[in-house]
């Protein structure tokens, strides 16, 4: 009869155990996903005003992107650029991609991009793209594909 108490007792202090420590698997992944949720979030910039998007599932339609300019210095006045890069492109929760692009400006400077875009919708910016450039307000420029 002792060895059936014991063998019980060993079987709930084991489930116990195994609860306790699922619980506090799940309790870390939460509190490591929280961060990332807020991040896709906060990754999401508002549509400055006047800009004729409702929203970035529509950014790149008809070969038209409003970019978010994150280095460099916008042009003073409209010029042509190349991309040189696209990288970055993982879409967020919204399957709003957020792709890095570095153009190359006609007068020999490079600035770097947020495309904000769904991708499934209107295609990134690639490589060897020629864009007319265009700026809309401090940190922001619009690329027209040629």
């Amino acid at each position: 009869m002792k060895k059936s108490k014991s063998r019980n007792l060993q079987s709930r202090s084991r489930w116990l155990l195994g609860a306790v420590g699922g619980l506090a698997i799940a309790s870390a992944a939460v509190f490591l996903a929280y961060p990332s949720m807020t991040a896709t979030a906060a990754a999401n910039p508002p549509i400055p005003s006047g800009e004729t998007l409702s929203s970035w599932v529509e950014n790149g339609r008809g070969g038209r992107y409003l970019l978010e300019l994150i280095d460099g210095q916008a042009p003073s006045s409209a010029t042509s650029g190349t991309v040189l890069s696209d990288a970055d492109c993982e879409p967020d929760a919204d399957r709003i991609n957020h792709c890095h692009n570095e153009i190359k400006l006609a007068d020999g400077r490079t600035i770097t991009v947020i495309n904000n875009h769904r991708m499934m919708n209107n295609r990134c910016l690639g490589p060897g793209d020629k864009l007319k450039i265009e700026t809309l307000d401090s940190g922001w420029v619009v690329g027209k594909l040629v």
